[in-house]
């Protein structure tokens, strides 16, 4: 984890200006940064949902040794003659 401290040194009369410059970058900043994090956190999952099917498929869990689904949803099959 990165932990962030800052420091600010306002001059008198200088706050409003600074409340100002945070309203308008600081926030924007902060709500791109807040969507970049759940983008990443539903590729992830998405990700994660493909690995999950793929190893199913490869590993035989999903088909069976015969081409049948074996109570597979959807009633899908797979040809293994090739």
């Amino acid at each position: 984890m990165i932990v962030e401290q800052r420091d600010y040194h306002v001059f008198t009369g200088k706050l409003p200006l600074l409340v100002k410059l945070y309203e308008e970058e600081g926030i924007a900043l902060q709500q791109e940064q807040d969507v970049n994090e759940r983008l990443i956190t539903h590729s992830r999952a998405l990700v994660d949902r493909w690995l999950h099917y793929l190893r199913s498929v490869l590993g035989g869990t999903l088909y069976t040794a015969t081409g049948g689904t074996g109570g597979a949803p959807g009633g899908r099959s797979l040809d293994r003659s090739a």
